[in-house]
């Protein structure tokens, strides 16, 4: 996961973009590095467009000149006050993607990263600037070390981040672990005893980086982040699963200041006809909005063919759909249970987020 190029990496920066808050659900079901395609459909006024990402037209602000029906290939660099999307070369995408399709990880980084090895001190001090992240000498010193042996630097320096945010010393017991967690695509994560209820202690049998990615950093919403085990047909199946509530009072709380306290979950699952499969659902009282995402458009207009009978299942089940969406993305982008408890960890606690 990549906080952007560094000067003296490529010949010119990528242009950034910034979304502009709209009606729909397509913030929400944005997670920190995803790459996503646009397509830029007409100019409005002075450095803003109207574009096309999935399903929705939205409005984006852009400090470069875009041409209409241009295809952008975008990449989600920061969401803390606003979703800011950065350029990344499509035809890069292609070789990394072609070049290892089996190593989500590996295809993630080399599109994302554009650092150079040896650039140590620039890694990690851009990612801690971006992210208001801090570090005492010692802890720093082993980050650079760390940073420097590893094969993918800047998840090394992330996995140093997420120490740094949950107040964790930056050891390498728990370092090379969450370094390791975060590249995986799955199998990363244990079970969970109870989903919802984030204030129960780390089971034993929890590897450290879960440990690490259960840390409650005191903010208005909780958070757990595990497996839950399913038998489905007879077949045992394990989902991967982040859950996000907000705090009942609390500073910042929903519930403390009279607004409707939201949940949003993250599911992903294996399966043998679809492959991999990520659902994101945000909930308000009895509201749910819902986004699927699989590899392929084959993958996904099959689920298309099944949105009805979704939508059916869960009102029966007593919800209100406002919105099913549907998604296709990179293998490299379908990670989004580890990535959803880090972006939470680094940039944390606001309700505004959360929805």
């Amino acid at each position: 996961m990549s906080a952007g190029p560094v000067d003296g990496v490529a010949a010119a920066a990528p242009a950034a973009l910034v979304l502009q808050p709209g009606s729909g659900d397509l913030s929400a079901g944005l997670a920190l590095g995803q790459v996503l395609q646009a397509k830029v459909l007409r100019q409005l006024d002075a450095g803003r467009y109207l574009v096309r990402l999935g399903a929705q037209e939205r409005t984006v602000e852009s400090a470069a000149p875009l041409r209409p029906d241009e295809t952008l290939t975008l990449r989600v660099a920061g969401s803390r006050e606003r979703v800011e999307l950065e350029r990344v070369d499509q035809q890069r995408v292609d070789r990394n993607v072609a070049a290892a399709p089996g190593d989500a990880a590996r295809a993630s980084d080399d599109l994302l990263a554009g650092l150079g090895g040896g650039r140590v001190a620039v890694v990690i001090e851009e990612l801690f600037s971006r992210y208001r992240g801090k570090l005492d000498a010692q802890d720093s010193e082993r980050l650079k070390r760390a940073v420097s042996r590893a094969e993918r630097p800047e998840r090394m320096a992330l996995a140093g981040l997420v120490l740094s945010k949950t107040g964790l010393p930056v050891h390498g017991e728990l370092l090379e672990p969450l370094y390791r967690a975060i590249g995986a695509r799955s199998g990363a994560l244990a079970p969970v005893p109870d989903v919802i209820d984030p204030g129960t202690d780390a089971p034993r049998w929890w590897p450290p980086a879960q440990v690490v990615l259960n840390a409650q950093g005191g903010g208005s919403i909780t958070h757990r982040v595990g497996v839950i085990p399913l038998d489905v047909s007879g077949e045992r199946t394990e989902v991967e699963v982040a859950f996000f509530e907000e705090r009942d009072g609390g500073s910042g709380g929903a519930q403390g200041n009279g607004a409707i306290p939201h949940r949003k979950v993250v599911l992903g699952l294996e399966t043998e006809h679809l492959g991999r499969i990520e659902l994101r659902a945000v909930m308000a009282e009895r509201h749910i909005r819902v986004a699927l995402a699989t590899e392929s458009s084959a993958s996904t207009n099959a689920l298309l063919r099944h949105g009805e009978q979704l939508a059916n299942a869960l009102a029966e089940a007593g919800w209100q759909v406002d919105e099913i969406s549907h998604e296709t993305r990179a293998a490299s982008a379908l990670n989004g249970i580890v990535g959803a408890a880090v972006d939470h960890i680094i940039t944390p606690g606001s309700v505004s987020r959360l929805i």
